[in-house]
């Protein structure tokens, strides 16, 4: 079987992670991270400043290909084809992000406050392919450091708008499947398949009971699954 490692910087608390390390013959390795490295970074709406963790991935990553992923995201599709997409000399590859494609063209705010180029794709940061050994050489954090002080009072959406900035003519843009992006409001409600993943933006996510959103079932059905229940024991035909 392909071996797999699992990173985090903080650790994860689940009853599900022996099952999931047996099953995909997983290491999983917990990264001991100083916080004071992120002290001059700002906290935007919901988010904390774990965010810009995404940025020190080269550093304690050893790896020359990683895919990260945020934890609000459910994979419908085997993740070893989204691993297996080449970089074609960029340095990483990501889908556009929910607000950049619902702007009208030339109008997305974030082009303009990064002075980035119009026909720009301003990427989503939540699914990501990461070209660590060539974001090893270009300095990536250095340069992340500086373009999140130069551009402080600009960003938008927090490390994201940093990458973006930072790795501008250097993105390959993935299919819009391997990062549907699910965020409250009625567009949601429009037909969203076929989706290869499907990432849970903003503050109401799939596993929340109480609001009904696209593929909540989806969410909900992988948890019974992941935790050894039948698809005939649950109901689930197809």
């Amino acid at each position: 079987r392909r071996h797999t490692r699992y990173i985090s910087v903080t650790g994860v608390q689940t009853c599900a992670l022996p099952i999931l390390m047996s099953k995909h013959n997983g290491e999983f390795e917990v990264v001991h991270f100083d916080s004071n490295a992120l002290n001059q970074f700002q906290k935007f709406l919901y988010l904390t400043k774990a965010t810009y963790l995404r940025i020190f991935i080269p550093k304690f990553v050893k790896e020359s290909k990683v895919l990260y992923v945020d934890c609000d995201t459910l994979f419908l599709d085997d993740v070893a084809k989204l691993y297996a997409e080449s970089f074609d000399g960029h340095a990483i590859i990501a889908a556009p992000d929910w607000s950049f494609e619902r702007a009208e063209p030339g109008t997305f705010s974030s082009l303009s406050k990064l002075d980035l180029p119009k026909d720009e794709t301003y990427v989503n940061c939540g699914i990501i392919v990461l070209n660590n050994e060539y974001l090893r050489s270009i300095d990536f954090i250095k340069l992340c450091l500086e373009t999140n002080e130069k551009y402080k009072d600009q960003l938008s959406f927090a490390d994201q708008c940093v990458i973006n900035k930072v790795l501008a003519g250097k993105k390959k843009i993935l299919s819009k499947s391997w990062n549907t992006q699910v965020m409250s409001g009625e567009q949601d409600l429009q037909p969203l398949l076929p989706a290869q993943a499907i990432h849970y933006i903003g503050y109401i996510k799939g596993w929340m009971a109480s609001q009904a959103k696209p593929f909540n079932h989806q969410t909900w059905l992988s948890a019974a699954l992941s935790f050894g229940l039948k698809r005939e024991e649950i109901g689930v035909i197809d």
